[in-house]
């Protein structure tokens, strides 16, 4: 009971931190004047950013377990998903600098990048109790 609680906390809080994140990046970037391409690609990137998190941290999942077996197959299973969930985390702030290093303005807005901080937190935060709840509900 009490992990399931755990699990249902991660994902709200990780969500909450995300969606809180993602607003706060779109305010500040209505408010510098970029060139609507450029303000789309940067605002369409929370949303790929999550679709990739679940992606690869389920995917890595799956085929662990079909990959791996053993005494030990399915706790090297989930915490390969875990590392999984890290990466997709630390790729999505380098995905964001590189793509502000890639156009021609060279920096992004003040700001921009701790809130990127907060979105690849909460991101980690919503992966980790999606996968908590996955192996809390999943037959081992």
């Amino acid at each position: 009971m009490a992990g399931r609680v755990a699990a249902i906390l991660l994902s709200i809080v990780g969500l909450a931190v995300m969606a809180t994140a993602a607003f706060a990046q779109r305010a500040l970037l209505e408010k510098q004047e970029l060139p609507a391409d450029l303000k789309r690609q940067a605002l369409w990137m929370p949303l790929t950013e999550l679709l990739l998190g679940l992606v690869f941290t389920f995917g890595g999942l799956y085929f662990a377990r079909r990959i791996f077996a053993g005494q030990q197959a399915v706790q090297l299973a989930y915490a390969i998903a875990a590392g999984i969930v890290a990466l997709t985390a630390w790729g999505a702030y380098m995905r964001h600098n590189h793509f502000w290093r890639e156009t021609s303005l060279g920096a992004p807005p003040e700001g921009s990048l701790s809130l990127q901080r907060c979105y690849c937190g909460g991101l980690a935060l919503f992966l980790d109790g999606a996968l908590l709840a996955a192996y809390l509900m999943l037959p081992l």
